[in-house]
C-alpha cells in the first residue's frame, strides 16, 4: 500500500476527473480519427473504472468515521491504493495527454490555480461596485463588501478541510441508504464561485424579475448547500433569500456561516427540509441546484413548480430540461461558465408562464 495524504489524493482525483472530461469531449467531437476514436473508446471506461475505485479508496481512507481515526494523522493515513495501481494512473493520464494532445495539469498545477481561482472570485468582489454601478444597482458598503471577502475564503477554505468531507459523507451515506427515496447522485456536491453567479444575476432579465417583484417576494436556493449562492444573493443585492437543504451538515455549515458572518434571518435564513415539502408561493426566483439530479427527482420537481410557481418567477437552472415543459419559456442560456467541475457549465434561465 501507498502512504498518501488527502491534499495529494485530492489532486489526483481531480487529475483523474478532467482525463474523464476531456476523453468525453474528444469523443463528442469530430476531430479524431478512426484510430483515435477507438483508442480513446477503449480509455474512457477504464479511466472511469479507475476514478471510481480511487474515489472509493480515498473515502475508505480518510473519510471514515472521526472516532476511527483517533490513533492516526489528521491529513495523512495508509491509503487502500496500491503502487501497481498508481502506476496504473500515471499511464491512464499519459494516454489521455497522447490521444488528446490536452496536457492534464500537475498536482503543483491545480494547487495553484485553486489559489489563483480564490483570487479571481475576491477581485470579483473588489470590482462588484463598479458592476453594480453599470446595471443602475445600489452600491455595496464597505462592511458588506468585507463580509463577502471573509465568506469566499472561508467557503473556499472549507471546501479543502478533511473535516468537512468527512461530515459531507457521512450525512450523504445517511440519506442515500437502502431505505431512502433519494439515490447517492442526488446529493454530489459542488460549487459556483461568486464571478459566475454574479454574472447570472445581473443578465437584464434576472435584473428586471428582482425590479418588478414585490415587497414580501424572495429569492429561493432548492439545494442550498453550504449556503454561497444565497448568501451571495443576500449580502450582494440585499435580496432577502431562502436556502433549502435536506442534508442536516450542509444546513449546520451554512447556519455557522450566516451567524458568522452576522447576516440577521429576515435578509438570508436556512431551512433544513425537503425541497419538495416547501411552499413557493412567495418566491420571485428559484434556483435549482440541479445538476446531479437524478431524473425522478427532477420530475416531482417540475411537477411542483408547474402547480406553485405563479407567472412570471424565473428559475435559474443547471440543466434545460424545463424547455420540455410547456409551462415554462427558455429566456436565455448562459454558456461557458466556471464552476467547480467544470469551466464549461451552461446556465439557463426559464419563466413561467
Amino acid at each position: 500500500m501507498v502512504p498518501l495524504d488527502w491534499e495529494y489524493c485530492s489532486c489526483i482525483l481531480k487529475q483523474l476527473q478532467t482525463a474523464a472530461h476531456v476523453v468525453h469531449r474528444s469523443l463528442r467531437g469530430d476531430g479524431s480519427g478512426s484510430g483515435s476514436k477507438r483508442a480513446l473508446q477503449k480509455l474512457l471506461p477504464k479511466i472511469l473504472s479507475c476514478l471510481q475505485y480511487f474515489r472509493k479508496a480515498i473515502d475508505a481512507s480518510f473519510l471514515q468515521d472521526t472516532a476511527e481515526m483517533t490513533n492516526q494523522h489528521e491529513s495523512s493515513c495508509p491509503s487502500t491504493v496500491t503502487q501497481d495501481q498508481m502506476e496504473e494512473i500515471a499511464e491512464l493520464l499519459a494516454a489521455t495527454q497522447m490521444y488528446t494532445r490536452y496536457k492534464i495539469p500537475t498536482i503543483e498545477n491545480i494547487q495553484q490555480e485553486r489559489l489563483q481561482r480564490v483570487q479571481a472570485e475576491l477581485d470579483a468582489v473588489a470590482q462588484l461596485g463598479d458592476v453594480l454601478s453599470s446595471h443602475s444597482l445600489r452600491s455595496v458598503s464597505l462592511a458588506d463588501s468585507e463580509k463577502l471577502k471573509r465568506l469566499v475564503t472561508r467557503l473556499r477554505k472549507q471546501e479543502q478541510e478533511l473535516a468537512f468531507h468527512r461530515g459531507l459523507l457521512k450525512s450523504q451515506q445517511e440519506f442515500s441508504g437502502p431505505d431512502s427515496e433519494y439515490s447517492a447522485e442526488n446529493f454530489a456536491f459542488g460549487s459556483t464561485p461568486f464571478p459566475t453567479w454574479l454574472n447570472l444575476f445581473t443578465q437584464r432579465s434576472v435584473l428586471d424579475a428582482i425590479a418588478r417583484a414585490p415587497k414580501h417576494a424572495k429569492l429561493t436556493v432548492f439545494g442550498s448547500s453550504s449556503g454561497s449562492l444565497v448568501l451571495f444573493a443576500a449580502i450582494a443585492l440585499g435580496l432577502p433569500s431562502v436556502g433549502v437543504e435536506i442534508l442536516p451538515f450542509l444546513h449546520e455549515q451554512a447556519e455557522q456561516t450566516r451567524e458568522e458572518l452576522r447576516i440577521p434571518t429576515d435578509k438570508c435564513r436556512f431551512v433544513c427540509a425537503d425541497m419538495l415539502t416547501m411552499p413557493l408561493q412567495d418566491t420571485s426566483i428559484l434556483v435549482l441546484t440541479s445538476q446531479c439530479w437524478d431524473s425522478e427527482l427532477y420530475q416531482q420537481i417540475q411537477r411542483k413548480l408547474e402547480t406553485e410557481l405563479h407567472p412570471g418567477t424565473l428559475v435559474l437552472d443547471y440543466k434545460k430540461t424545463l424547455q420540455k415543459s410547456h409551462h415554462f419559456h427558455m429566456v436565455q442560456q448562459l454558456a461557458h461558465q466556471r464552476v467547480s467541475w467544470t469551466n464549461s457549465q451552461s446556465l439557463f434561465i426559464f419563466e413561467r408562464l
